[in-house]
């Protein structure tokens, strides 16, 4: 298989998957934001009031996005990017913070954190545009449909029956 042909399969599993990947994302993220706060709250920007009614809120519109997210509901996908853009000023600020900490795991984390939004932004804004009805989750696998594989277009690169 060429390089170009291991890129399109590539990004035909993430059209497939990709918001299954925010939606797992999210939905640990969202749990963990309402069970343990505290690991959130030091990241809220210094600037913005009721840092933990903040972290409650976004861990609650976390989960509201990955239930749709995991539905593959077209609004899911945009209100998932809006949340990731809306928060990443958040990872800046850990990254900025870790930076006076001593220990170098937290550094290393926050930074790493900070970029990997990108691709999660992007998964989250293609699983918004490209909700359809052959990815509702009443059909046994993303797969298949009625015994028919889902194959990428290629006048289009969206999955059609094959």
């Amino acid at each position: 298989m060429s390089e170009f042909g291991h890129v399109q399969r590539l990004v035909a599993i993430l059209n497939l998957y990709g918001a299954w990947i925010v939606a797992a994302a999210f939905s640990v993220s969202g749990l963990i934001h309402l069970f343990d706060p505290k690991e959130f709250t030091p990241i809220v920007p210094h600037f913005l009031p009721f840092s933990t009614g903040l972290v409650y809120a976004s861990g609650v519109t976390e989960l509201i996005c990955a239930y749709g997210l995991w539905r593959r509901q077209r609004w899911a996908g945009f209100a998932a990017t809006a949340l990731l853009l809306a928060i990443w000023p958040a990872n800046l600020q850990a990254a900025v913070t870790a930076q006076n900490s001593d220990e170098l795991r937290n550094q290393v984390i926050s930074w790493i954190r900070f970029p990997l939004q990108i691709p999660l932004i992007w998964l989250a804004l293609r699983s918004g545009r490209l909700a359809t009805e052959d990815h509702h989750p009443r059909h046994a696998s993303p797969l298949r449909h009625e015994g028919q594989a889902l194959t990428p277009s290629r006048r289009t690169g969206r999955h059609v029956l094959g």
